[in-house]
């Protein structure tokens, strides 16, 4: 009977143990969500670990992208968009805002990815009052403004952010990706060509009529979603930009 007792007492124990530290991990995971960011090698690797580590799982997250999965991949993005456990976060949010233009009288499509303004970003936006950060714009040029040209940004890799989509031409379309690191790095891959967005985070496309295709990436200030309508204006007067799209090669 003692020995019956020890063990449920050890048992008690344990498990009262297993909760409490399980509370205080989750506890210090949001803690370090909202306070200031420091994403340090340390922080990182911290991270990460969690990232393996079932304990600090959220099982709803996972459980809702697996109700929608089927259903969001008919889109055939680039990369197929799986549904995977993570640690809980909180993100100031994201998206994608998506515009059909004229440039020189030749129609473009237009990707812009943001992520909102928070602890992860604050640090780039010093004294102003933006309220989110533009990681790029992408304009292609294309031969048909009726297609449909699907989007998806994720946020399931917070502080890091991953967005992709498909400009269709009738004959032709342009695939990409679009990493931003928590590290303030940003990247891109166009069709297989890669572009290190510190550069600048404006790309334009154009396909051309013997199936190649051209870019010209080039830099801009930090913009906000609010001022994309603004951006447009601009570089619907910029002499490069007009005659990049109006070359008798493309499309």
């Amino acid at each position: 009977m003692k020995i019956l007792i020890k063990l449920a007492t050890c048992l008690l124990m344990f498990f009262l143990l297993s909760c409490q530290t399980k509370s205080n991990l989750e506890e210090r995971n949001n803690t370090q969500i909202n306070n200031n960011f420091n994403w340090t090698n340390e922080f990182a690797k911290e991270h990460y670990l969690k990232q393996n580590d079932s304990i600090y799982w959220n099982g709803e997250i996972v459980k809702f992208d697996m109700e929608t999965e089927d259903e969001l991949n008919e889109v055939k993005f680039p990369i197929y968009v799986g549904s995977f456990p993570v640690a809980p976060y909180k993100t100031p949010g994201n998206g994608v805002k998506g515009y059909n233009i004229n440039i020189g009288n030749k129609n473009i499509v237009m990707k812009s990815v943001f992520v909102r303004r928070g602890p992860h970003n604050e640090q780039i936006f010093k004294d102003s009052n933006k309220k989110s950060e533009v990681v790029i714009n992408i304009l292609s040029l294309t031969d048909d403004p009726t297609l449909s040209n699907p989007t998806f940004v994720s946020s399931r890799n917070h502080p890091n952010y991953v967005a992709e989509g498909t400009i269709n031409c009738k004959d032709y379309k342009t695939d990409w990706v679009v990493i931003h690191t928590a590290d303030r790095n940003s990247y891109a891959v166009i069709n297989m060509r890669f572009f290190d967005l510190k550069f600048g985070r404006t790309i334009l496309i154009a396909p051309q009529k013997n199936k190649s295709i051209r870019f010209l990436q080039i830099e801009t200030e930090l913009l906000s979603n609010e001022n994309l309508d603004a951006y447009i204006g601009v570089l619907k007067k910029e002499k490069d930009v007009i005659d990049f799209f109006s070359q008798e090669s493309n499309l």
